[in-house]
């Protein structure tokens, strides 16, 4: 399985790299590729071997913690 989160600075930028990154791939947004900033998501829908989350930096630190606290 891979899983690859890709942060950005900015909620803007993470929306876009998410849409180019979807672009790029021939696929859709919320198929393979997503992106989560505060309140707002665009989740994975497929399960599949691999996964593109562009977060901004604080989201990529609430998904750290969790993992460290564990």
């Amino acid at each position: 399985m891979c899983n690859i989160m890709c942060t950005q600075p900015r909620r803007i930028s993470a929306m876009a790299v998410a849409e180019r990154v979807a672009e790029e791939r021939a696929d859709r947004l919320g198929r393979i590729v997503g992106y989560q900033i505060r309140l707002e998501k665009v989740q994975v829908i497929l399960i599949r071997l691999e996964r593109i989350q562009v977060v901004v930096y604080q989201i990529c630190l609430e998904k750290v913690q969790v993992i460290v606290l564990k």
